[in-house]
């Protein structure tokens, strides 16, 4: 039996308007409409720094061939990512290839990946026999022909050096890429061993693109890696470049609303004095980006119990007024 095997790597921002840096568009000017059913989300992460639309799209294709997710924070590295999947996952005669988003947003990134290729290659040679290639993909509405390019699936590295050597940015357009349509070409034109292990490691910041401005669905890419015998398991990964600390920066630009926090650092109980009563939401996060604790309340001090479950560590304490309109961020040290 073939057995695919895909690693998402998908990089998020807060919102849809800031999340690239894509901004020409030549051709669809029209609003995107994506699938927006947010009913496959995974457990507890902050959707103000992993875009919704992103996770769902991503972990869905995980979700949908019986695969498992992952995510990563921008205290590490797309490289470092890839070398985690290759160790976990890669075997003797297997089939690899990187998927690449190649549009402006992904400029850093691309940049990870070029820098390091030999620690990557170097965990590749661990193993026997594997071969290697790459593809890269932007939005193939805007992007014309140049929207799609690849080298060859070969045991002499040095084709997959140049492609990402010369690879270069494109505009990609607005947010959403063509990740379904890339995957579909990839798939489709890979000169595959019949019997290696395939996997695809596709490394991205952005959901695919839907309806009309797609030639393939989320279940068009479930179908094709699972008929005829050819079974998927996806191990997404979602990277997002905002750490966690952000939001204590970001609360700057807000009125103050958080008075005290204390103690510093606490063990069991953390009291958060307010500087007025009224609804909030309160969310202690992890560096990550995982979401600890949630909770809401509507008195003007309220006492945060912390369970021995919360590992000892640096947090962030983070509290929204329930109609949005403020926020601030502490830093918060746990230590039992």
């Amino acid at each position: 039996m073939k057995t695919i095997f895909f690693t998402l790597i998908c990089l998020s921002l807060f919102s849809c308007s800031n999340e690239n840096t894509d901004t020409r568009v030549d051709k669809n000017t029209a609003p995107v409409k994506l699938h927006a059913d947010i009913d496959t989300l995974p457990p507890p992460l902050d959707t103000l720094m992993f875009n919704k639309l992103a996770l769902d799209c991503f972990y869905d294709l995980g979700k949908a061939t019986d695969g498992a997710f992952y995510y990563k924070s921008a205290i590490e590295s797309v490289h470092s990512t890839i070398l985690d999947v290759i160790e976990d996952h890669a075997k003797n005669g297997a089939d690899i290839v990187f998927l690449i988003d190649k549009t402006g947003s992904m400029q850093n990134d691309i940049d990870s990946v070029r820098i390091n290729l030999n620690a990557i290659i170097d965990q590749i040679e661990k193993f026997k026999d594997i071969r290697l290639g790459v593809a890269a993909y932007g939005d193939k509405n805007v992007d014309g022909a140049s929207w799609y390019g690849s080298s060859e699936i070969s045991g002499n590295y040095q084709s997959t050096r140049s492609f990402i050597n010369k690879l270069e940015v494109s505009d990609g357009g607005d947010y959403p890429e063509s990740v379904y349509d890339g995957l579909a070409k990839l798939i489709s034109e890979t000169n595959w061993r019949k019997d290696s292990k395939k996997m695809i490691l596709v490394i991205g910041d952005a959901p695919s693109l839907e309806g009309e401005l797609s030639d393939n669905s989320r279940k068009d890419i479930i179908n094709l890696c699972t008929r005829n015998g050819i079974k998927a398991n996806l191990f997404p990964v979602l990277v997002t470049p905002y750490k966690a600390q952000l939001f204590v920066d970001e609360s700057t630009y807000f009125d103050k609303i958080i008075d005290e926090v204390f103690p510093n650092p606490a063990s069991d109980l953390i009291t958060i004095k307010m500087t007025k009563k009224a609804e909030y939401n309160l969310t202690l996060l992890d560096l990550t980006g995982r979401v600890v604790l949630q909770e809401t309340f509507s008195d003007q001090e309220y006492k945060l119990k912390v369970s021995e479950d919360v590992p000892n560590g640096k947090y962030i304490l983070r509290v929204i007024t329930k109609d949005g309109s403020a926020m601030n961020a502490k830093n918060i040290v746990i230590h039992h």
